[in-house]
């Protein structure tokens, strides 16, 4: 596309082009410069509408378990950046401040969940192996009350199962 400036207003034009050219989706946007990260939500939105997919971040997101707030989602994605970091706790802070800022980030419930589910394995004791239990338990359920039809909320109770070594449960909601 093409951005063009004059004081503080913006035109931008966006194309979304195939490999050979075709073009899938085009549109202009005039705003004010002051809302800049806006118009990133506008297209976004407006390619996802096109398409008919769903993106984990913006209006529509809830449907899918994703979060129209962006600090949330940025929370989220360092959640999951951290998944190969030997301290669970940095990976589970950033997942519990996901859904501190959306309650209802179904996605972030259900990777919290799995972390929890995960820290069984790794308890140093089984007060807290029950503590991760207890924790994934919650989690799990909530995300599974919140969307039952969304699989992103069943696979966060099926990591409970697992976490309870309960493998024909967890096989059973697969």
């Amino acid at each position: 596309g093409n951005l063009f400036r004059s004081g503080d207003q913006l035109r931008l034009d966006a194309r979304l082009a195939k490999p050979d050219g075709e073009i899938m989706w085009s549109q202009t946007f005039d705003r004010k410069l002051a809302d800049l990260f806006q118009v990133q939500e506008d297209i976004a939105s407006s390619v996802a509408n096109t398409l008919s997919v769903s993106l984990d971040v913006g209006v529509n997101a809830h449907d899918s378990g994703g979060t129209d707030n962006p600090e949330a989602y940025a929370n989220y994605m360092e959640g999951l950046a951290n998944q190969g970091n030997p301290d669970a706790n940095q990976r589970i802070a950033f997942l519990q401040r996901a859904v501190q800022l959306d309650p209802h980030y179904i996605k972030a419930l259900a990777v919290l969940s799995w972390a929890s589910g995960i820290g069984t394995y790794w308890a140093a004791s089984k007060a807290e192996e029950e503590s991760f239990l207890a924790r994934d338990d919650r989690l799990s359920a909530r995300a599974l009350a919140e969307k039952p039809n969304l699989w992103v909320g069943q696979m966060a109770r099926v990591w409970y199962e697992v976490g309870r070594r309960n493998f024909v449960e967890a096989d059973e909601l697969s």
